[in-house]
């Protein structure tokens, strides 16, 4: 009968083991995912327009992908992001392709805005 009552103790005791860790795996999915591996265009940040960039929007004209890339790199700490522009946008049927131009007005990047997210993405 003590055998028996071990048994359980230590099934329930290594049960409690594997749900614990288990959830802690789940917890650091949930923490890589929120934010700790950033893209190149970032992830949330403190933005200029209404919403921060990042938060999920509807761009729906071409004019409103511009804006969002100005703001984008207008509110951009470094200095040299500063000096890039917004060259051609083309509107595909999920997205805008933007180029991006340097001073020189020579393309340096070519991106993507998502229409339903409005998340930036280099194509490169």
């Amino acid at each position: 009968m003590v055998t028996k009552d071990r048994n359980v103790v230590v099934i329930i005791i290594i049960s409690l083991l594997l749900m614990h860790i288990q959830v802690n795996s789940l917890e650091a999915q949930q923490r890589h995912r929120m934010g700790d591996c950033q893209p190149v265009y970032g992830g949330y940040t403190k933005g200029v327009i209404d919403q921060p960039y990042g938060a999920r929007r509807n761009i729906k004209t071409e004019q409103e992908a511009r804006l969002l890339l100005e703001k984008f790199f207008l509110s951009n700490g470094n200095s040299e992001m500063r000096d890039l522009k917004i060259g051609r946008i083309k509107e595909m049927p999920n997205f805008f392709e933007a180029e991006i131009l340097n001073s020189q007005n020579i393309p340096v990047d070519l991106v993507i805005i998502d229409k339903r997210t409005g998340r930036i993405r280099s194509v490169y």
